[in-house]
């Protein structure tokens, strides 16, 4: 996705740069904390503001792959990825439930359901069919970015004071402008 990028990785993301969408935040995130090349990562919840094909390829690749050899922390709800941790804290309102899969699993039994059958693997499976189809998200997010429709202008209006407030700010903007235009002309002569 850097590539669509204008500047690419050098991109200014924020305020003044380009507007983001959540997953995109989490993944930039998680890329600039790979670059510093710590020795022990924290990370809060990377994988929530993603998709469950794209979580799994950053758990596969990035947690996985790139940071095998590191400490790292993972604070995540998508319990299909535990088996493959090496250690497993279950905490609940703040304490320490379990220390093992074991106690997770219990805890998804007990609810009906299963770690491995659970909601989020369904929707990579039908995801993963997506991407195979051809389908493109990320053109999607490009064009969704700047469509704001007439609608939404109409909703803002209103709320801001109805359509006669409204007028009442466009003239006095154009009196404020014609005074600004009239005040350097007559300083020009």
């Amino acid at each position: 996705e850097i590539s669509l990028l204008e500047n690419g990785d050098m991109t200014l993301v924020g305020e003044r740069g380009v507007t983001l969408s959540g997953g995109q935040k989490a993944r930039v995130n998680l890329a600039r904390a790979v670059y510093r090349k710590a020795d022990i990562y924290l990370l809060d919840d990377p994988l929530s503001a993603v998709d469950s094909a794209v979580s799994r390829h950053i758990f596969e690749k990035c947690i996985r792959g790139l940071l095998v050899d590191k400490c790292v922390l993972l604070v995540t709800h998508q319990t299909q990825y535990l088996k493959q941790c090496h250690s497993v804290l279950n905490l609940m309102e703040g304490r320490v439930v379990s220390t093992d899969i074991s106690g997770i699993n219990d805890q998804w039994d007990a609810k009906g359901m299963d770690v491995q059958e659970s909601k989020v693997i369904e929707d990579y499976e039908r995801d993963e069919e997506e991407i195979n189809e051809g389908t493109n998200k990320e053109v999607g997010e490009e064009r969704s970015h700047g469509i704001v429709s007439i609608k939404t202008y109409v909703n803002y209006f209103k709320a801001g004071g109805g359509y006669v407030f409204t007028l009442i700010c466009i003239a006095l903007l154009f009196i404020s402008e014609a005074n600004v235009v009239a005040t350097d002309w007559w300083v020009a002569d």
